[in-house]
């Protein structure tokens, strides 16, 4: 803009209108300090988002950025404490073209949350019909702060919501926005985050279950006192190791094919994963069923019979 007033100043003057060429300069010499006022503003601006606000600095992170509940240390065979459950009323933006908000009575339970037009029961908000449910040791999930003090849930990274789930974006990416309205955001997504981590101890619980039930019809049982003991053949002075890892088997979980030869659990984990017969002595276990590498066996066979 100052270029321009200079511009016309100067062709005013060639002109020989020297009336208008004063003040254009005038106008110039009264932009000057507008301009310097504006750079001034700029580099004050620039100063101060450089350093991180006391809320970063202290936590580490901003207040929008996405919240995962850490993952739980206690071990999957003793049972959690269950955190405490919250019942109330909540808007909740409804997953249609529009995004309409709607008042909606929730449970929030046993790392189970339920939402409904009408009135929930805290003891067993399931036996309600017409009610939405989330169970969030489904979906490994994480929560952000969103605008106005809103809290978005959503799938964390690619996955999806568990498809069985009693809500309409189950089996999809597509957040739940909720605005509790009471309380504060953070203290919303402390709780949040607490039944968030009981969901995954559960689901812990549940994936470890069914690896025993899967052993048991295999034939693969734990020694007990996690120490394992040398075969008949085997030196009574040389450590017993893992065929798997070559690792000693003492001091780590141990388990037994019905081969009777012993390896680390982690390690049988792994192989069986892939493989339903012996690391050692390729001996076949009894029932292959819960094995994936025998899944795809058994559809390649039905494939080549088709």
């Amino acid at each position: 803009k100052l270029r321009h007033v200079r511009r016309h100043a100067v062709r005013a003057f060639a002109r020989g209108e020297p009336s208008v060429a004063g003040a254009m300069v005038d106008i110039g010499a009264a932009v000057m300090p507008i301009l310097a006022l504006g750079k001034a503003l700029s580099a004050l601006e620039g100063d101060r988002d450089e350093p991180s606000s006391p809320r970063e600095s202290a936590s580490g992170e901003s207040p929008n950025s996405p919240r995962t509940a850490p993952s739980p240390e206690a071990p999957a065979e003793q049972s959690p404490a269950e955190p405490v459950p919250y019942a109330g009323v909540m808007r909740k933006q409804c997953g249609g073209v529009f995004g309409r908000w709607h008042a909606r009575h929730f449970v929030l339970k046993a790392g189970r949350l339920s939402w409904s037009g009408e009135e929930l029961s805290q003891d067993r908000p399931s036996d309600m019909r017409n009610k939405s449910s989330l169970d969030l040791s489904r979906t490994k999930c994480e929560v952000v702060a969103g605008p106005g003090g809103r809290i978005i849930l959503r799938p964390l990274g690619a996955r999806k919501w568990y498809r069985k789930d009693a809500h309409s974006r189950a089996g999809t990416r597509a957040p739940i926005c909720m605005d509790f309205r009471v309380d504060s955001t953070e203290v919303w997504i402390g709780r949040l985050l607490e039944h968030i981590a009981f969901g995954q101890v559960l689901r812990q619980q549940r994936a470890a279950r069914r690896e025993t039930e899967r052993w048991a019809a295999m034939g693969i049982e734990d020694v007990a006192g996690c120490e394992a003991h040398p075969s008949d053949d085997e030196d009574d002075e040389e450590v017993p190791t893992c065929s798997v890892c070559l690792e000693p088997l003492g001091g780590a979980p141990v388990v037994q094919t019905p081969c009777h030869h012993q390896f680390h659990r982690s390690c049988v984990r792994e192989w069986v994963a892939q493989s339903a017969s012996c690391p050692l002595c390729r001996t076949s276990f009894g029932d292959c069923s819960g094995c994936s590498g025998a899944r795809r066996r058994q559809r390649s066979a039905s494939a080549r019979r088709s």
